[in-house]
Formats: structure tokens, sequence, C-alpha cells
């Protein structure tokens, strides 16, 4: 079996104290983001693609159903499954993969429907398990995040 990997980027919303125009722009199609360099005379627009991009008005749910979402499948099909969040400081990382209370982000989605997949198998009488981990990568350091 080949392995896929796919490159989701997502678009913060700009913080209050940033006051100057957005230099990224997520176009239409959702696969190409434009960063645009606004601070020469002339404008220079760079062009990247990905598998998808999200704006800065995507929900928590819209990514979860679109990209997340069949991942889990995929683990109950024996798939090994990743999903990586990267970036910078203040980026969304936390918000995307924890989310709130009433906005939640990847990692309650995925548990609720992981739990929800064990319950629906072991109805049927097969055995299951499963394992886990939720680690952060911070300046050079491993630090696992389940471990109290």
């Amino acid at each position: 079996m080949a392995s896929k990997v796919k490159v989701i980027t997502r678009v913060r919303p700009p913080l209050t104290h940033e006051t100057t125009p957005r230099c990224i722009v997520v176009e239409d199609n959702y696969d190409y983001l434009q960063l645009r360099n606004l601070n020469k005379s002339k404008v220079e627009v760079l062009r990247y693609r990905f598998d998808r991009c999200y704006d800065s008005d995507s929900r928590q749910e819209e990514l979860y159903n679109k990209d997340i979402a069949p991942l889990v499948k995929n683990v109950f099909d024996g798939i090994n499954t990743t999903v990586f969040a990267y970036g910078n400081t203040g980026a969304g990382k936390t918000f995307t993969m924890q989310g709130t209370q009433e906005n939640p982000g990847v990692i309650p989605r995925v548990m609720e429907a992981m739990v929800n997949n064990m319950v629906e198998i072991q109805n049927k009488k097969i055995n299951c398990s499963l394992s886990m981990s939720y680690l952060e990568l911070y300046n050079e350091k491993l630090y696992d995040l389940l471990v109290a």
C-alpha cells in the first residue's frame, strides 16, 4: 500500500492589532493560496498549490468533515493515520486542533468519532483496541500531552 500525504492549509483571521491589508488570499477553487508582497512598490503575487486551503472564515466543522472525518474510517480499515499541525506561534494550530467548548476542534471531534465507531464494532461482538498519542514538538523538545 502506498502512503499518501495531503497538505492542507488554514489562514487564521486577522488579529485586532493587525491593520494592514491582508497579504494572504485563498483562491475560489480552495486549492491555491496567494501571498501578496505589499512591501514593494510593485505588488508581487506568489501562488502556492495545496490539497485544500481554508480561508479565515472557515469553520471547524467544515475542515473536519471535508478532510479529517474520512481519516477516521481509514483508521478502522487498519491504516495508520496522522494529523500534523505545523506553523508559527499564533498561527492558529491550537484553535484548529483543540477548539473551544462551544466550537470543538479536530481532536475532540476525532475522539468522539473514534469512540462511536468502537462502540458500533463492539456491539457486533468484534474485538477492538485503540492506541493514540497526542504530542507537541516545541523548541526541539517533544512533549507527550496525555501524560499528567
